[in-house]
């Protein structure tokens, strides 16, 4: 049997008090049981004696110390938790009574009250719903002991006040389980009626702290009270908090809160829990907090939030009811100074509308509107409207974002009164407002296109485009006025919103298409007349009119109606328009053919949902696609020769969708008619010089070719390849171009073809290599990118593929230093994927008889086989070959560090080392990311035999000022020091670089430190962040990720910033080390600073990392360094003494010592910041060239004040008498300055004088 105080008898040797008083206790009573019962085994008793000896000693001994009354009960508290409910029901009435004694004798013994009060929630709990029945409602020691800790759940002690009311909490819940009722006996309401009646009734509305004790225990246990008691104490509450201080109220809003929690309780009186709910919100929203005060602002927004939803979820007709009296009173608090409670009061009528809003609910708010009255939802529109009046003009874009949520829940389409919201927006477009506020209103309308779709918004509010059908023309007004008046806006936002909403592509046709036009032929029209900027105008609007098609062309359906009806016009279009217009004729055909090809590919219904159509009609939208293709692959080929560069790329999408559903043997009849053209261009270049035009023609016949390679049969593909193959060669690079797109489509898209025909592509692919030019190696690397993986699939048929995979692994690894950013991530994801790929291939046994020597403790040799042939690259000839193979290998580790076997990483060990022999800087530079590679990834036990060499070798570039590689080696060494340890890495390092040794130690333990403190902070912040806790504003740029740096990326090509230095002149380089410092600069302000405060000034520090070191330690009181401090406005106070200059001087700076200063000036450091930082102790502090008898600024007799000295400005020298005083006082110091700068400026011009005549 384990021994109950076996923790307690394991601290007997403690230095705490409590700890041997309760060790002495222990002893005692075990004697007692042993003299009683004998001995036992192990000295260990059953907890029930232990607990029948403890009450005893609490009976008998009435008048003890209370230490030991402490120490029994801590005792008691201990073993209670292990005696059985039934034996504590047995003695309810012993035990209830002397707890109660104990808790009335000792009441001001914390300890002895806090373990009573432990004691009491096992003895209450235990109890049956009977014990607390009877004559008296319950025995009278229950009573009194549950009435002790009801007055104890308001006690002045936060830890007695806590404790007691987490027990009347658990008392309750456990009470109301055994009950026939479902709610806590009567005593229990009765005595905490009157308990906390009491308490509020006695409170005044200067003097509540009673009241707010009693709201913390009403916040535990408000769910377990009676509904008419809870109104009865709600009531009473909200009456006092409402005259009494925001403290009070704060603390009756969070009792509301928690009264308005969902709860497992199971009432059949529902309708009497909804009236009191109901109540208690009408109570909020009665109350009407100040804008300024945060916290209370803040716990009124959660009450509403927690009120409003938990009372529309009781009753949707109650609740929903109450949605605009919600938003009407939080309305005021977005007039608020406070950014917090701005924020907070626009998440919360967000939340009310999102939550509240429903489709349950909308049946309810809308009921009244059948009887001709006003409905809620018309109540609501006009409370969110009312945001939107001159009143609210500085919480505009908050407006904008609550007409936003409301446009989500509400259909304008089934809801016109939500059309006054829009309405209201658009009068507020044309106001001045902040590109921010501007922004927001955009998106609330976006949010109504998405939910009602853009035939309902254009109902509410038309284009009224100028036209000759304008209702400004048609009635008198001017064509500028008809622009100016009209909603042209409104297009960029359709066009967004449109793709995503409820649309059909013949309300485009319909409606946009005839207005877009009349708007080209007045644009054409009106600078004849002489409006030209009119004219730009116009034009503008019906660029805008056609950026709108492409969004109208999503849906698949519209393939069966509006295309078919609207197929002539629209090609018709292609054929006579040009520049924009084409752009988006051709591109709305492409999404319209792509977006049924896609729907079909879609394997379930509900994925079907997306496209709003159903699987039965794919079938018909595509046959229908397929009727138009041919006429449409006309058009376009036609115009393809006809369009600009920017019109290109649109036709060839359009091109390369109607080719994709268009009958096989019409997309080859048409491709041949094509290569016909293309092979008569060539005869005609051998015969003669061609023409630029043909030149330019014959490119685009090509694009077109490569868009139609998708839906080619295979006698067509042979025309392609023998027609493109030799064109690789071709003198034109723009033609070579083109040529390896279309054998790119050919190797992509056709693989049974290219398996027949492998063998003749890729040896046209490695020949053209000679002739290929540098502009158009991106294009050969992305044809590449299709074929080496396709020649990896090919090893088990034809191990040969092998070989000529390896052909081409050369050039790979040279696109990895191409110029063009594209073409070197081409190259990188080649070499990684080809890794990946042969990897699989292992599986396939066949893909073994490839190697002549294959090795069974290999796990993956294909990829074995595969780092050997990048390796060759190690032997090339030139810097640039060498390398990118060690880049390469950087990222093949990187990727396969566990999948490349040992032997074969120690080879490449051995080689990377042979190479730190190398003078070439590209070489070395690929070495050092390599380096870092391994440190990270590697193996330690494969990579420790070679550190050694490897460090060794790095360590003879730290010193070359020349090629900057310090900052790359020091990362290596972090890196090191974190793999190895510090000490491996000191027994590495020469003694020449211990001193950067010894700074990484010193960094590393500070960020350690750094990042413990920042998680501390970051989890204490977290405790205290609630539903509304983060409510500063969100910012409005966030980033997009553009220009971040995958995690191998960083490793090899950070710390560059010497390397871009070295390619600069010394001029340039200084002068981004200016710029460099002057962005290092920040200003550390306060959050809080009250700008009119003339002392603002001294709260403001400069400086980077030192900046905000200086406001923390003024924060602190702190000095920043010797002889330097923070007075208490902000002022820097400096004290120069003979001390403080003794002990100057001396001491080494590790850094610095470990930095090659180069051929650049160091930066003098800067208290505040910025250049190098200032550094207390200097071996060339200058102390040498000092005079002796120099003891600084001379002080004179009639002053105690050193010239030139800060001295802290005083108020009372404004007046007149004292300010003469003053004066006369400085008056010696200004006289003495003035005599010696005028004997300084003689002395000066009477040296000038003899070095003039020197020179003479």
């Amino acid at each position: 049997e384990m021994d109950p105080f076996f923790e307690i008898r394991s601290r007997s040797n403690s230095h705490e008090p409590r700890m041997r008083q309760a060790n002495m206790v222990l002893e005692a009573i075990t004697d007692v049981i042993r003299a009683q019962t004998g001995d036992s085994a192990n000295n260990v008793y059953p907890p029930t004696a232990y607990f029948a000896a403890l009450l005893s000693f609490l009976e008998r001994d009435r008048e003890a110390d209370p230490a030991m009354v402490a120490a029994i009960m801590f005792l008691l508290a201990t073993v209670i938790k292990q005696i059985k409910d039934a034996v504590l029901r047995s003695r309810y009435e012993r035990v209830t009574a002397l707890l109660f004694r104990v808790l009335s004798n000792h009441s001001e013994d914390v300890v002895a009250c806090r373990w009573g009060i432990e004691c009491s929630v096992y003895a209450l709990t235990a109890l049956q719903s009977k014990h607390w029945a009877g004559k008296g409602i319950g025995p009278k020691s229950v009573r009194q002991l549950f009435r002790a800790l009801v007055i104890f759940s308001t006690d002045l002690r936060p830890r007695i006040r806590k404790s007691a009311q987490v027990v009347v909490a658990s008392v309750l819940e456990s009470s109301m389980t055994r009950t026939k009722t479902g709610w806590p006996p009567k005593a229990m309401v009765v005595t905490l009626q009157e308990v906390v009646g009491t308490d509020l009734m006695n409170c005044t509305p200067k003097d509540c702290q009673q009241a707010m004790f009693a709201c913390g225990l009403l916040q535990r246990i408000i769910h377990f009270l009676p509904y008419p008691v809870a109104r009865t104490i709600m009531n009473k509450l909200f009456s006092l908090a409402a005259k009494a201080t925001p403290v009070l109220l704060i603390q009756a809003m969070r009792t509301a809160e928690a009264f308005f929690e969902p709860s497992e309780i199971k009432t059949d009186n529902m309708d009497q829990k909804t009236k009191l709910m109901a109540d208690v919100v009408d109570t909020v929203l009665a109350i009407r907090p100040h804008r300024a005060d945060t916290d209370t602002s803040i716990a009124y927004l959660r009450a509403i939030v927690k009120g409003v939803k938990s009372l529309t979820e009781a009753s949707v007709l109650s609740g929903s009811g109450r949605i605009a009296s919600a938003i009407m009173a939080i309305s005021p608090l977005l007039l608020s100074p406070r950014a917090q409670v701005i924020t907070g009061s626009t998440q919360a009528i967000q939340a009310i509308v999102s939550g509240c809003i429903t489709p349950q609910s909308l049946i309810s708010l809308t009921s009244s509107r059948a009887l001709g009255g006003v409905s809620k939802l018309d109540e609501i529109a006009e409370a969110v409207e009312a945001l939107l009046n001159m009143k609210y003009k500085t919480a505009w874009g908050n407006s904008f974002a609550i007409a936003a949520e409301l446009f989500k829940v509400v259909d304008l389409r089934e809801h016109k009164c939500v059309g006054k919201v829009v309405i209201a927006l658009d009068s507020l477009q044309q106001g001045g407002l902040s590109p921010k506020e501007r922004k927001s209103l955009d998106q609330a309308m976006l949010c109504c296109l998405r939910v009602s779709g853009v035939e309902a918004v254009l109902g509410v509010l038309p284009l009224d485009l100028p036209t000759q059908d304008s209702p400004t023309i048609q009635n008198g007004g001017s064509l500028s006025e008809a622009i100016a008046r009209s909603r042209a806006w409104l297009l960029p936002i359709l066009n967004q919103g449109v793709r995503s909403g409820p649309h059909t592509l013949s309300l485009y046709f319909e409606h946009f298409w005839p207005v877009r036009e009349k708007l080209e032929q007045a644009a054409r029209a009106l600078p004849k007349i002489g409006k030209v900027t009119e004219a730009r105008q116009i034009d503008a609007i019906a660029g805008g009119v056609w950026d709108c098609f492409p969004s109208f062309c999503y849906l698949p359906s519209d393939m069966l109606t509006a295309f078919s009806k609207y197929a002539k016009p629209w090609a018709v279009a292609i054929q006579n328009t040009s520049g924009r217009g084409r752009t988006h004729l051709c591109k709305g055909l492409a999404i319209l053919v792509n977006s049924a090809v896609d729907a079909k590919d879609q394997a379930t219904d509900e994925d079907l949902k997306r496209y709003m159509v159903d699987r039965k009609v794919i079938d018909q939208t595509l046959a229908t696609a397929s009727k138009f293709a041919k006429n449409f692959l006309s058009i376009l080929f036609k115009a393809a020769m006809t369009a600009d560069d920017a019109v290109m790329p649109s036709i060839l999408q359009a091109v390369s969708a109607m080719s994709g559903v268009a009958k096989r043997k019409t997309v080859n009849n048409l491709f041949i008619a094509l290569l016909k053209t293309i092979l008569q261009s060539q005869a005609e270049s051998g015969a003669s010089e061609m023409s630029e035009a043909k030149i330019t023609e014959t490119h685009k016949l090509a694009e077109v070719a490569a868009a139609c390679i998708r839906n080619l049969d295979s006698s067509s593909l042979q025309w392609v390849t023998k027609v493109f193959l030799p064109m690789l060669n071709d003198e034109d690079p723009l033609m070579q171009k083109k040529a390896y797109r279309v054998i790119k489509e050919v190797v992509g898209l056709h693989a049974d073809y290219f398996k027949a025909h492998w063998n003749p592509i890729s040896k046209s692919i490695r020949d053209a290599l000679a002739s290929c030019p540098s502009g158009v190696g991106k294009a050969r690397l992305g044809c590449m990118e299709v074929l080496l993986p396709k020649l990896v699939d090919m090893l088990p048929y034809h191990p040969e593929a092998l070989q000529v995979m390896g052909s081409f692994v050369g050039e790979v690894i040279l696109g990895c230093k191409e110029p063009n950013h594209k073409a070197r991530e081409v190259s990188f994801n080649l070499t990684v994927t080809l890794g990946k790929m042969l990897m699989e291939s292992n599986a396939n046994p066949a893909t073994l008889r490839l190697l002549s020597k294959p090795d069974s403790s290999v796990k993956y040799p294909l990829l074995n086989e595969y780092v050997a042939m990048v390796c060759g690259g190690l032997a090339g000839t030139t810097p640039r070959m060498q390398g990118a193979t060690v880049t390469v290998l950087a990222r093949l580790v990187y990727e396969f560090h566990e999948d490349i076997p040992q032997p074969t990483m120690s080879k490449i060990l051995k080689a990377v080392n042979v190479l730190l022999g190398e003078r070439s800087r590209e070489v070395i530079k690929a070495i050092l990311g390599f380096a870092k590679v391994m440190m990270i990834r590697v193996n330690r036990y494969t990579l420790q035999p070679f550190l050694p060499d490897l460090i060794n070798g790095i360590c003879k570039w730290a010193d070359s000022s020349r090629d900057r590689f310090r900052f790359k080696i020091r990362g290596i060494f972090v890196a090191c020091a974190n793999r190895f340890g510090i000490e491996a890495l000191q027994t590495l390092v020469p003694q020449k670089h211990q001193p950067l040794v010894e700074h990484i130690k010193k960094e590393v333990n500070k960020k350690a430190k750094e990042k413990a403190e920042r998680w501390r902070e970051h989890q204490e912040d977290a405790k205290n962040r609630g539903e509304f806790g983060d409510m500063e504003e969100e910012d409005d740029y966030k980033g997009s990720g553009r220009g971040q740096k995958s995690e191998i990326e960083t490793i090899l090509y950070d710390d560059d910033d010497d390397d871009d230095d070295h390619d600069h002149d010394d001029g340039h380089h200084h002068a981004s080390n200016r710029r460099h410092g002057a962005q290092e600069e920040m200003t550390i302000i306060d959050p809080n600073v009250d700008f009119l405060d003339q002392n603002v000034e001294g709260r403001v520090v400069r400086g980077g990392a030192s900046g905000v070191r200086a406001a923390i330690e003024r924060k602190q009181g702190t000095s920043l360094m010797p002889g330097i401090r923070i007075g208490d406005d902000g002022r820097l106070l400096i004290q120069e003494d003979d001390e403080e200059e003794k002990g100057r001087g001396g001491g080494m700076d590790t850094e610095g010592a470990s930095r090659p200063r180069g051929n650049k000036k160091r930066r003098r450091g800067r208290p505040g910041g910025g250049g190098t930082p200032a550094v207390a102790n200097r071996n060339h502090s200058g102390k040498r060239f000092k005079a002796k008898r120099a003891g600084g600024d001379k002080k004179t007799r009639e002053t105690r004040v050193d010239p030139y000295a800060y001295v802290p400005l005083n108020p009372a020298h404004l007046n007149k008498r004292k300010a003469n005083r003053a004066k006369k006082a400085f008056e010696a110091v200004v006289s003495a300055a003035k005599k010696g700068a005028a004997k300084g400026a003689k002395l000066k011009k009477m040296d000038g004088g003899r070095k003039h005549r020197a020179r003479r």
